[in-house]
C-alpha cells in the first residue's frame, strides 16, 4: 500500500513539473514573439522613412535616381524577410545603400533645405538607435528561450510539445551606418 502511495504522489510530482515546465515555455515563447513584433515595429518605421529619403533622392537628384530606386527595393525585401536571420541579411544590405544616399544627402545642400528632408537623417538615426535597443531584447528573450529548449530537463517537455530554438538578430555588418553619419 505503502508503494502505490509514493508512486501516486511522485506520478503527481512529475505532473506538476511538466505543467510548470510547458508553462515556463509558453512564457519564454510569448516574449520572443513580443519582442520580435517591437523589432518588427520600429525597422517598419524606420524603413518607411528609409522610403522616403529614396524618394527625395530619386525625385529631386536625377544622378541619384539609381540609389533611390534601389533603396526602394531593399526597403521592400526587409518588408518580405521572414525570421530573424532574413530580416538581419535584408537590413544588412539596406544599411549600406543607405549610407552610400545619406552621405549623398549630407553633400546636397537643396535637399537639406528642403522642409520635407531636413531632418530625416536625424529621424533615420534616431530610430537606428531603438532599432539597436529592442534587438538586444530580442535577444535576451531568444536566448532564455533557447536555453530552456535545449537545457535539460525543460528539454524533454520542448521535446513533447514541438518547441523549437528561435534564431537571433545578428546583422553581420553594422546594422546602421554611425550615428556621426547619419546627422
Amino acid at each position: 500500500m505503502m508503494e502505490g502511495v509514493t508512486l501516486l504522489v511522485l506520478l503527481a510530482a512529475a505532473s506538476l513539473w511538466m505543467v510548470v515546465a510547458h508553462g515556463r515555455l509558453i512564457k519564454a515563447k510569448n516574449e520572443v514573439y513580443d519582442s520580435w513584433a517591437a523589432v518588427e515595429d520600429v525597422l517598419e518605421r524606420r524603413d518607411q522613412l528609409i522610403a522616403v529619403l529614396g524618394g527625395l533622392a530619386q525625385g529631386r537628384m536625377g544622378r541619384d535616381e539609381r540609389s533611390g530606386v534601389l533603396v526602394a527595393r531593399l526597403v521592400q525585401r526587409c518588408r518580405e524577410a521572414y525570421g530573424a536571420e532574413a530580416v538581419a541579411q535584408a537590413e544588412d544590405a539596406l544599411a549600406a545603400e543607405v549610407a552610400d544616399l545619406l552621405h549623398v544627402v549630407a553633400l546636397s545642400p537643396g535637399l537639406i533645405a528642403d522642409p520635407e528632408a531636413a531632418d530625416l537623417p536625424g529621424r533615420i538615426a534616431r530610430l537606428g538607435a531603438k532599432v539597436d535597443e529592442v534587438v538586444q531584447v530580442y535577444n535576451d528573450a531568444a536566448r532564455r528561450l533557447n536555453v530552456l529548449v535545449v537545457a535539460f530537463p525543460s528539454s524533454m517537455v520542448a521535446k513533447m510539445y514541438g518547441f523549437r530554438r528561435v534564431g537571433y538578430y545578428e546583422p553581420q555588418g553594422a546594422s546602421a551606418p554611425q550615428r556621426g553619419e547619419w546627422v
